[in-house]
């Protein structure tokens, strides 16, 4: 773990940053694979601290920044990469400034949040936030409670409160192709004051709303999908089935990544910040991005016509249109391959 130096637990390596960033730049934590077949399970909570207990002097130029080796990090579904899993208490405590958090698949705990955000200008991308542990108040995935935090390409699921929460008057955050399914609350609320922009976000199946605002306030928010009626913004998607979306919701084997004829496909904005999805793919895959955390991945045409060839009956293959090849290839027309 780390690049120079190893370290036994997620914990160690945070805590050999220097405690003064200022001038140091990035200070990046690299978190490998262990032994056998994913996941890979680092079994703690981890408390990244800033301040007089903690690290000092963090900036958008100096920071800390916790990742996952490439060849280590899930494949956009639980239980594919390096895994922070623990029964108890919150998953990840960050109070330093300017962190930022990518690649872990995030499972269990049983405090008020899994992932609790303390400092401004933190950002949480491509990571799994999934079932966490009865908790008398609910719990949520990710707690927001100060300003400018940016969640992106995280796919959040079974989640005994809200999904995504922003609260307190000083809290400001961005919420972009996030993926957000069966909170025992609401998928993605904000409330007490804060304010929060949502955009490109799919929130679904959850047991009061999929989104909500409680004496707080949507900004620039647009191209977003619900189950229900309260998708904010425009061209939202409202009172979309939910198993029309995604390739599996069968408890444990779960996949949020787009069914074919997923409504989310090609409705979302195009957005600056990033170009890629949960799983490295580059956004878009057309002319624009999908909703949600997965960009629709064109098919291979080779497959697609052994697959149809392989087929019993017809003797004419039919390539429908749509993208090939990792969308480097558009069919805008029927192609019929006699057999």
């Amino acid at each position: 773990m780390g690049e120079g130096y190893n370290y036994s637990t997620i914990q160690s390596a945070v805590d050999a940053v220097p405690r003064n960033l200022a001038g140091r730049g990035e200070q990046r934590i690299v978190i490998h694979r262990k032994a056998g077949d994913p996941p890979w399970i680092y079994n703690e909570q981890v408390h990244i601290e800033g301040g007089d207990e903690g690290v000092m002097n963090a900036s958008a130029q100096d920071f800390m920044l916790l990742t996952v080796a490439e060849e280590d990090r899930h494949k956009g579904i639980a239980g594919t990469g390096v895994a922070l899993s623990k029964t108890t208490g919150c998953l990840l405590n960050v109070s330093l400034p300017y962190t930022r958090i990518q690649w872990l698949d995030i499972k269990g705990g049983n405090g008020d949040a899994m992932v609790e955000c303390k400092a401004n200008g933190i950002r949480v991308e491509n990571c799994i936030v999934h079932d966490n542990e009865n908790v008398e108040d609910g719990g949520s995935g990710i707690e927001i409670t100060v300003a400018d935090v940016i969640i992106r390409n995280c796919v959040i699921y079974n989640i005994r409160g809200h999904g995504i929460i922003a609260v307190q008057s000083q809290a400001s955050a961005i919420a972009q192709n996030v993926t957000v399914f069966n909170a025992g609350d609401c998928g993605i609320d904000v409330r007490d004051g804060a304010t929060l922009s949502i955009q490109n976000c799919i929130s679904m199946g959850s047991a009061v709303k999929d989104y909500r605002k409680w004496f707080a306030d949507w900004t620039n928010c647009s191209n977003n999908m619900s189950s229900d009626s309260t998708a904010p913004g425009t061209a939202y998607i409202r009172s979309a089935s939910a198993g029309n979306q995604f390739l599996s919701l069968t408890p444990g084997n779960e996949d949020f990544h787009l069914a074919e004829n997923s409504a989310a496909i090609n409705a979302g904005a195009l957005l600056g910040g990033f170009n890629t999805d949960i799983d490295g793919v580059l956004r878009p895959e057309t002319e624009n991005w999908d909703m949600g955390a997965d960009e629709k991945k064109g098919e291979d045409i080779n497959q697609v016509v052994d697959r149809a060839a392989s087929a019993a009956g017809d003797t004419v293959i039919a390539l429908k249109p749509g993208l090939y090849n990792d969308g480097k290839i558009e069919i805008k027309g029927i192609i019929e391959i006699v057999k």
